[in-house]
């Protein structure tokens, strides 16, 4: 038996009892939470302290730059790949930090839903729950997506937030109270809010990854040196053969006939005779001095020495004692350090072979390998993965140039011609069929290769360690990932006049 609805005076209305009574029985069923026995309750709670944990820390190491721990870069999961990326960024704040903020909101509006008397205040709540319960859900599943379909690597921390996510959204969905505001204004609202962020994703420029470092100009053009000079680093062979000449000779006493031969053909006397042709070659690298005569029978003009500048010019390279990609008498010429397997690297090479063709092919570019390797760099803290193999990768390519110096700059550019970085045996393979095999084997069996590594680490030691690559000029330095082809032609033009 049914009764009539019965219709409420002006009184019943003016103090509010209708209105609560009303709203008392939207929340009278058992849908209603028990703050201390709805485990649903707890799971939404979790779900905060957890998001916030994680988000709160990815944005500190997204405001610092700092490694994310224990999540390294292979092949699947790199958490520096994907938080470095422009998805990691809305209209350039930090993600996460936009994550700490909806799941406050969530906390918040459980708390007061699961605590508060107010029936008004708590239909509000629950509605807040929801939204931003839901809106968390929907960024999980946009974000879970670009990491799998765009790019392709994946971030332990950023998915246990989205599962987090995913979790709150569908007991929002299942659980929360008064489903009928959930459906008028939460789902509404949050597919707002999404579809604002992806927007806003997809439409903002991308992300700056390089820093800019400048110097005092001690000098700011190339130089030329008649004999070395100060800030003048050489090249270990050159180093390794002043010292042999120059090393002191211990004296000792013979009988005067055999003493009379042995002066004759002392060091020192060898030294006398053979400095004036030594000092004449030492301004050429050891295996690119070329003939002692220039094929008329004339002695050769002593050549000067061609330096570029670099850390503001208190560090001079001699362009024919390093590893250059492209012609010793360019127009432009700069340092590039870099680690043929980074990242970073082959996106800022497009960039170099843009700004190449910007200015008509009259740059090179000296190449210095850094490896990124503890065994053969110590200014390095820890070896990611796809480091392993950096530093004989780095000898390949040092051995390659020594072997023969016109072929260096056919290997660089095929070693950034693929998609993904060459593996050591496939750089091996690529080296022997530009080189001779056997010289190249043995080139690489000698230490060399491995003391140009160290000058090149110390180099990198000096011009304060950090990311590669570095695009070194006298007066700047490009730290990081430098994609403009145009801007970097700038720099080139205005540092290396």
């Amino acid at each position: 038996m049914s009764t009539a609805p019965r219709s409420l005076n002006h009184a019943e209305f003016s103090n509010g009892s209708a209105v609560s009574e009303k709203f008392e029985n939207r929340y009278s069923d058992d849908r209603s939470p028990n703050p201390l026995s709805a485990p649903w309750v707890w799971v939404l709670a979790l779900c905060c302290v957890v998001a916030i944990g994680i988000s709160g820390y990815l944005t500190w190491a997204s405001l610092t730059s700092s490694k994310i721990a224990g999540c390294g870069s292979g092949n699947v999961f790199d958490c520096s790949h994907v938080t470095s990326s422009k998805w990691s960024l809305w209209m350039g704040l930090p993600v996460s930090a936009l994550a700490i903020g909806s799941y406050l909101g969530l906390a918040t509006a459980l708390g007061v839903a699961v605590f508060q008397t107010s029936v008004i205040l708590k239909r509000f709540a629950w509605t807040a729950v929801a939204l931003f319960a839901i809106s968390a859900g929907l960024a999980a599943i946009w974000f879970t997506g670009l990491q799998v379909f765009v790019l392709k690597h994946l971030c332990s921390y950023c998915l246990t937030a989205h599962a987090c996510g995913i979790i709150a959204a569908l007991v929002a969905v299942w659980k929360v109270p008064n489903r009928i505001d959930v459906k008028k204004f939460a789902t509404p609202l949050a597919t707002v809010g999404i579809t604002v962020l992806i927007v806003g994703q997809i439409y903002q420029p991308e992300p700056v990854k390089f820093r800019i470092e400048t110097f005092e100009p001690a000098a700011t053009q190339f130089e030329t040196f008649d004999a070395p000079a100060g800030g003048l680093f050489e090249a270990p062979l050159e180093s390794a053969e002043a010292a042999v000449f120059e090393a002191p000779v211990a004296a000792t006493k013979r009988p005067n006939t055999i003493n009379a031969l042995m002066q004759l053909f002392s060091p020192e006397h060898f030294v006398s005779a053979v400095r004036p042709a030594i000092t004449m070659l030492a301004f050429t690298s050891p295996l690119q001095s070329g003939n002692a005569s220039n094929g008329s029978g004339a002695k050769p003009k002593k050549s000067k020495r061609r330096t570029v500048g670099i850390n503001g010019g208190t560090i001079q390279l001699d362009v024919k004692q390093w590893p250059l990609n492209g012609s010793v008498e360019a127009r432009h010429i700069f340092v590039e350090m870099l680690d043929y397997n980074c990242p970073n690297c082959r996106k800022t090479h497009k960039a170099i072979t843009g700004a190449k063709q910007l200015l008509n092919g009259d740059v090179s570019v000296m190449i210095l390998p850094i490896p990124l390797n503890t065994a053969c760099n110590s200014a390095v803290t820890k070896t990611d993965p796809k480091f392993i193999e950096s530093c004989d990768i780095a000898k390949l390519a040092v051995a390659v140039w020594r072997t023969d110096a016109d072929k260096f700059g056919q290997f660089h550019e095929a070693m950034f011609a693929s998609a993904q970085p060459l593996t050591l045996a496939q750089a091996t393979d690529l080296a022997k069929s530009l080189v001779d095999g056997a010289k190249l084997d043995a080139e690489i069996a000698s230490r060399i290769p491995g003391r140009y590594i160290e000058s090149m680490v110390q180099l990198y030691d000096r011009s304060g360690k950090g990311g590669v690559p570095k695009l070194m000029f006298p007066g700047t330095s490009i730290v990081g990932e430098f994609t403009s082809s145009e801007s970097l032609a700038d720099v080139i033009r205005q540092q290396t006049k």
